[in-house]
């Protein structure tokens, strides 16, 4: 089956804008702009909805579905796409496994998913065996949540396939733009190191642990400031915000630590920082880690969750652990007495990056996995 006779459906009930839902939709758009027929299953009027329709592309409209046994809804699915010549679901939520799995059952669909999160506790009970069964392809960006499924579920590991995320880095790294402009817009000093962290403002997140940090190197005579960029969750209020501004003032670095709100042109960001820092107690798949090793710049972060994987286990960037003040001070400290070395380890990163997280290496090996399924 070629790209003109292949429909591929990405499934999404989610009601929610997150990462997840930005990622199925950058996938839909690539493969599109590769020549296959793709089209976006979603709930009308949801934030995916939205945006699906802004990036041009074909959306059909779905009810949301229950999370087990939506036997009517699984109906309903099928029917559209049957009707719209839809042989491929692509599915990562893991809310939407079950329809797959019902809507297999129904009609000769080939079912993917891309999986997003870690594997909590253990799957291996029989009534996810059933579910996971209808998968065709299990894909996984990285080793370690591949070895997670073998462990605890009982799904084929023939059929898993380890692809890697993404970037776009020709758009990432957008027009080129000096260090110094990119300090003016943002309204941070031109003179000094910056070590920056973006990311949404949450407990999780680690900007407590950084802005305690640089108290600490700086009393250390370290001339670092100390860049945050990002909000709290929409409607999850601002007490920690408040909160780690607070702790700001008391601790005397309010012309040392600038808060910034997220914005698009993210490369603005990375371009006005010296060393990015990935201080999250967690994160299964860092994609800020890896825009920052595309930019070339200087990496520290936890050694948790896929974070060690995508620097290799220190090769690629610093790894500290968690909440560990005394090692983040010490790899700090190294890394500013060793610029030549660290700028080796950073080109290093960079380069790699830019062959292993390219969207266009993705693409084609999301197409091989496609061709070999349908």
């Amino acid at each position: 089956m070629n790209k003109n006779s292949a429909g591929i459906g990405f499934y999404c009930s989610s009601l929610a804008w997150g990462g997840l839902e930005m990622n199925l939709l950058r996938r839909a758009k690539w493969l599109s702009q590769r020549g296959w027929k793709t089209t976006v299953l979603c709930v009308e009027n949801s934030p995916i909805d939205t945006e699906a329709r802004r990036k041009s592309l074909n959306v059909i409209n779905i009810r949301r579905n229950f999370k087990y046994c939506d036997i009517v809804n699984a109906l309903r699915v099928e029917r559209i796409l049957k009707r719209n010549r839809i042989n491929l679901l692509w599915i990562r939520d893991t809310r939407d496994i079950s329809i797959a799995a019902l809507v297999k059952r129904i009609f000769n669909v080939k079912v993917i998913y891309q999986q997003a999160m870690q594997i909590g506790v253990n799957k291996r009970d029989f009534l996810h065996t059933i579910r996971f069964s209808a998968i065709d392809a299990w894909i996984s960006p990285l080793k370690l949540l591949a070895n997670q499924v073998v462990k605890k579920t009982r799904f084929d590991a023939k059929k898993i396939h380890i692809v890697p995320l993404g970037v776009d880095v020709e758009k990432l790294i957008g027009k080129k733009i000096s260090r110094s402009n990119a300090r003016r817009i943002l309204n941070v000093p031109d003179s000094g190191k910056i070590i920056g962290v973006i990311g949404r403002i949450d407990p999780l997140k680690g900007q407590l642990f950084s802005i305690e940090a640089l108290r600490k190197l700086r009393d250390g005579g370290m001339n670092l400031n100390l860049l945050i960029v990002g909000e709290p969750t929409k409607d999850e209020g601002e007490a920690f915000f408040n909160f780690i501004k607070r702790r700001t003032h008391e601790l005397n670095l309010d012309k040392n630590v600038f808060f910034r709100p997220f914005r698009k042109d993210v490369e603005i960001f990375y371009r006005a920082i010296d060393i990015f820092a990935l201080p999250s107690k967690g994160e299964t798949y860092g994609t800020v880690t890896i825009e920052a090793m595309i930019f070339g710049l200087p990496i520290i972060a936890t050694d948790s969750g896929g974070t060690p994987e995508i620097l290799e286990h220190g090769r690629l960037g610093f790894i500290y652990p968690p909440d560990d003040e005394e090692k983040f001070f010490e790899k700090i400290k190294w890394m500013v007495a060793n610029e030549d070395e660290v700028n080796k380890i950073a080109s290093l990163a960079k380069q790699t990056a830019r062959e292993k997280y390219s969207h266009i290496t993705e693409c084609e090996k999301l197409e091989e996995i496609i061709e070999n399924y349908l």
